[in-house]
């Protein structure tokens, strides 16, 4: 299903730009005001998609927001990146851009040693399949049918909720750039607690609102995202759920790269034409991302990046 209908049919406390009452999907937070609409410039979705800022925590959300049945349409099955394992040329690939200084890797949290751990959105599994070279017991939980068979294909233990795993399991949960596409962030977050044993570490990476290249482009911000992410989270939203289910956080950074300033600005030029995000002259001229990165960079070094990364912790009592 494309996203067409969805902003079609504008719902009655969405009427105007005033403040209304809308339910925040983060903090519950009950009053939010409508401030712009945006396209898809990723996946090809069409139509315009309303976003909505809670006048709490600040977190945003689509208006209308999707039912559960429509998201799995936004996603092209067959071409999403995290639905089929990397390929050699691929790893070569961003090697060489790190290399280049033009792409930095995940900080996961250090462990004396492996132990048994979940990855909330796993894809075709690429994180787990390293995870398990390194001696971790490895399990995952994903929705995509393509991404499960090739996970499983790999010998990986993928389920499609973790409702289907025992309660305090996993020394290490992650959910690297995968709550942002949930619809209920907070049911998603206590899941998490639950599978997570005492003392044991929870990782979340989401694009943050906070950061200087989402207010400055806004509509045409790369990590927006809609419709494909229902939810865009302010840092003390998401730090503030994080709380108030139990968690206790204990880094809290951004490790921004390309997509924040060079994408976003290939976005503003795509506006007025059908080309996708990656489709343009800044993406053809890789000094221009090499530029673009650094320039992200140095945005987290003064604390105004836009890829959020928390550790956080489930206290022992």
């Amino acid at each position: 299903m494309s996203g067409a209908g969805l902003q079609q049919g504008d719902r009655a406390t969405t009427s105007d730009a005033g403040v209304v009452n809308a339910v925040c999907p983060v903090c519950g937070g009950e009053k939010s005001v409508r401030r712009f609409r945006a396209r898809d410039p990723h996946y090809g979705n069409e139509g315009w998609w309303w976003q909505r800022e809670c006048t709490g925590c600040r977190s945003m959300f689509l208006d209308p927001m999707p039912m559960a049945s429509d998201i799995p349409g936004f996603y092209p099955e067959e071409d999403y990146y995290a639905y089929r394992p990397a390929s050699s040329r691929t790893r070569v690939k961003q090697a060489l851009m790190t290399a280049l200084g033009c792409a930095n890797p995940t900080r996961e949290p250090e462990f004396a040693r492996p132990g048994r751990v979940l990855d909330f959105g796993c894809g075709a599994g690429d994180f787990l399949a390293e995870a398990r070279d390194r001696g971790w017991q490895c399990s995952g939980v994903e929705l995509s049918d393509r991404a499960i068979a090739a996970a499983r294909d790999r010998g990986l233990e993928v389920r499609r909720s973790t409702t289907e795993y025992p309660e305090a399991g996993f020394d290490y949960v992650r959910a690297n750039h995968s709550l942002e596409h949930v619809l209920d962030p907070p049911v998603v977050l206590a899941e998490l607690y639950r599978v997570l044993k005492p003392g044991g570490t929870l990782f979340i990476g989401v694009p943050t609102r906070d950061g200087l290249a989402a207010r400055v482009f806004g509509r045409h911000w790369w990590y927006l995202g809609a419709p494909v992410h229902p939810v865009t989270f302010s840092t003390d939203g998401l730090t503030g759920l994080l709380r108030a289910i139990g968690f206790r956080p204990v880094r809290i950074a951004t490790n921004s790269d390309y997509g924040s300033i060079a994408g976003s600005l290939q976005i503003f030029l795509n506006r007025h034409t059908n080309r996708t995000s990656s489709d343009g002259v800044l993406f053809r001229f890789k000094p221009a991302l090499l530029v673009g990165h650094w320039a992200a960079r140095l945005l987290d070094l003064v604390g105004m990046g836009d890829k959020l990364e928390i550790v956080a912790l489930k206290p022992e009592s």
